[in-house]
């Protein structure tokens, strides 16, 4: 029997995975090594690696060949995110596809469950878990979907324990928000060929728009337990609200172009991005950038027709907010 320098045998050598983990990394040397090392611990071991490096200039590809042939590297010039997990997609062989942030962790059983649910249920396009959120020391600060609520709302098909199957009438609940982990999920490859792969025109909620395509055809699977491990950052990527609320706009509008979203998803939907945009308009008026905020606020008006939203428009129109916010801080001082 042969064995090569990676330590398979030359049938595993000549057989496709069953997963293939995909993991971006941009300037990822800080935790890249602790996330690959979170793979390695799986209970379950039928998986390939493949790491796009995404432009870093920093030590991350120095990382990546310490583990020479025991992942694949692929190497490209910086162009986001949803471009690194494609470029993967089109060189992975697995019948099913995990992804993993860069600084993300997975329990070690993640893999082991995540795979018994998919491949026992063949209607499922993907699986996701529940997952919680660390700090950067480590501490855990909460369960995102737990406390978020929407999923506990969502009709049950099928129940085993903490294992639950959802109907693709699903792809609704998501229209009002995204409320599944990115590195949390595993997603049946030819699912992924049917609806199509990441829009590389969203740098945000291009999950979204995703996990909303395949919800509209395949049912979709959950795992009530925190199986996944989410890494916050002071300013990271979630931060940059503009760029998040300009995803949700193209994903939302998408939807209400579609002639099957009936007229209270439609309220809803169009009620929550009015907001995203006023929030945004009063992050520029903040910063003091007014004609940002007019532009936000003329955006934000004819989805969330409310009497502040209106309000914080003339304040933005007028220069109003200046003095406002002068007089705010003087009586505060008082």
């Amino acid at each position: 029997m042969i064995i090569y320098d990676d330590g398979l045998t030359e049938k595993e050598h000549t057989m496709d995975p069953l997963v293939s983990i995909i993991i971006p990394a941009f300037n990822a040397e800080k935790y890249i090594k602790e996330t690959i090392d979170s793979v390695f611990d799986q209970t379950f071991q039928d998986f390939e690696i493949i790491v796009v490096d995404d432009g870093s200039t920093d030590n991350t590809r120095e990382i990546l060949n310490q583990y020479g042939k025991r992942i694949r590297c692929i190497y490209q010039e910086n162009s986001g995110p949803s471009k690194a997990r494609n470029t993967a997609i089109k060189a992975a062989h697995g019948e099913h596809i995990a992804f993993l942030d860069a600084d993300d962790l997975w329990k070690s059983d993640f893999l082991e469950r995540t795979v018994h649910i998919m491949q026992g249920h063949s209607e499922l396009g993907y699986v996701f878990t529940e997952f919680d959120l660390f700090s950067k020391d480590g501490v855990i600060t909460r369960h995102q979907i737990k406390d978020d609520g929407r999923v506990a709302q969502i009709p049950v098909g099928w129940q085993s324990g903490d294992e639950k199957i959802f109907a693709r009438s699903i792809w609704s609940d998501l229209a009002t928000g995204c409320f599944i982990p990115t590195s949390g999920i595993l997603i049946r490859r030819i699912a992924l060929e049917k609806v199509g792969l990441f829009d590389e025109g969203l740098t945000h909620a291009e999950d979204r728009d995703l996990f909303i395509r395949l919800a509209r055809e395949y049912d979709v699977g959950f795992i009530d337990e925190c199986l996944s491990h989410k890494r916050q950052h002071p300013l990271g990527i979630g931060q940059d609200l503009e760029k998040v609320v300009i995803g949700s706009d193209v994903v939302i509008r998408r939807l209400l172009a579609r002639n099957d979203v009936d007229a209270t998803l439609r309220r809803t939907i169009k009620k929550r991005l009015g907001k995203q945009w006023y929030l945004l308009g009063r992050s520029y008026l903040g910063k003091n950038n007014a004609k940002s905020a007019r532009d936000s606020f003329k955006k934000s008006f004819p989805l969330y027709p409310a009497i502040h939203s209106l309000c914080f428009f003339i304040f933005s129109v007028t220069g109003l907010f200046r003095p406002l916010r002068a007089l705010k801080k003087y009586i505060i001082r008082k």
